[in-house]
């Protein structure tokens, strides 16, 4: 059950809002394009959470709410300032496509890289099989997987997407949220690979919303890398300090991993560490550099070996 919400010239999607239930909320890129992080709170409530900014807009949240609540969100702007919007929860809505990645237009994708659809509201997991990859006409062969959370949706082809070809990824409404409300309309995303392929890549599963330890103060974490097949490394990472509007970006210039039992390394541990059930994890070594050139500390991460990606973390 999704919510769509207009408001600042974009479409912002709630969902829930009949009973006990969360509502999600979430922006879609470009909705504001200089948010670093917004608060939503429910004003009935009082009850708040955070959802870090990127590309001007942020991933569904979930926050207790019913119908007739109002919810107030407070974006906290780079270069300081805020922007707010208010958000009454309707009735019932149909689920949206929040973001695809890769994004529609992008080019020289890998021809490996990951394919996920993000959703406004969870998503009903018998349905997600009617997603494609077409290439023309042509299906690409392949699966697809959804998330625990039933947000993300991940398309795997079964090789090597073709090199220098236009593909583009269809998300028909036969694909329904849990009570069984179709997609309020179709999306296809068209992309482009390039000829490249990723041998390792290292990310943040979700934007960090870090504590300094010292002064309490909050800060975001956004980062993403790749390996190619030759050696070559190339990424970002992109800091918002609240308090100050300031944001940070930088270069990443090189990643390792390897095994817990090979490093000394000290962890910066998040918070599903707790939740892994004894898995195998890997150690992930980052090397940053500021644009200035000034040197950025490396950091060492601790992550699901099934992903070399991050969570939020906090700083020890």
């Amino acid at each position: 059950m999704a919510h769509p919400l207009a408001g600042a010239g974009a479409a912002h999607a709630l969902s829930g809002g009949t009973g006990a239930d969360p509502v999600y909320v979430s922006l879609p890129p470009g909705t504001i394009p200089n948010g670093g992080l917004a608060t939503i709170r429910n004003i009935r409530t009082g009850s708040s959470v955070p959802a870090v900014m990127v590309a001007g807009g942020f991933d569904p949240v979930a926050i207790e709410a019913v119908a007739g609540d109002t919810l107030a969100i407070e974006v906290q702007l780079d270069g300081g300032g805020n922007r707010s919007l208010r958000l009454p929860v309707p009735s019932v809505r149909r689920p949206i496509v929040v973001r695809t990645d890769p994004p529609p237009g992008k080019r020289d994708v890998p021809l490996n890289a990951r394919i996920v659809v993000v959703f406004s509201e969870p998503i009903n997991p018998g349905t997600v099989g009617s997603i494609r990859l077409l290439r023309g006409a042509a299906p690409t062969a392949g699966q697809v997987s959804l998330s625990a959370d039933g947000l993300r949706a991940e398309f795997e082809p079964a090789g090597l997407l073709a090199a220098n070809a236009d593909f583009a990824l269809s998300i028909p409404t036969d694909v329904a949220d849990l009570s069984g409300d179709p997609l309020q309309q179709p999306v296809t995303a068209e992309f482009a690979t390039g000829s490249t392929v990723i041998a390792a890549s290292v990310a943040t599963a979700q934007p960090a919303l870090l504590t300094n330890p010292f002064s309490g103060d909050l800060r975001t974490f956004v980062m993403s890398a790749i390996r190619q097949s030759d050696g070559r490394v190339s990424g970002s990472f992109s800091i918002f300090y609240p308090a100050t509007g300031g944001r940070v970006f930088g270069r990443v210039t090189c990643f390792t991993i390897g095994s817990l039992a090979s490093s000394r390394a000290p962890m910066i541990r998040p918070p599903w560490d707790r939740n892994t059930g004894g898995g195998r994890s890997t150690t992930v070594h980052l090397t940053a550099v500021c644009p200035t050139s000034s040197a950025w500390p490396t950091h060492s991460l601790r992550t699901p070996s099934a992903r070399h990606k991050t969570s939020a973390l906090r700083l020890q």
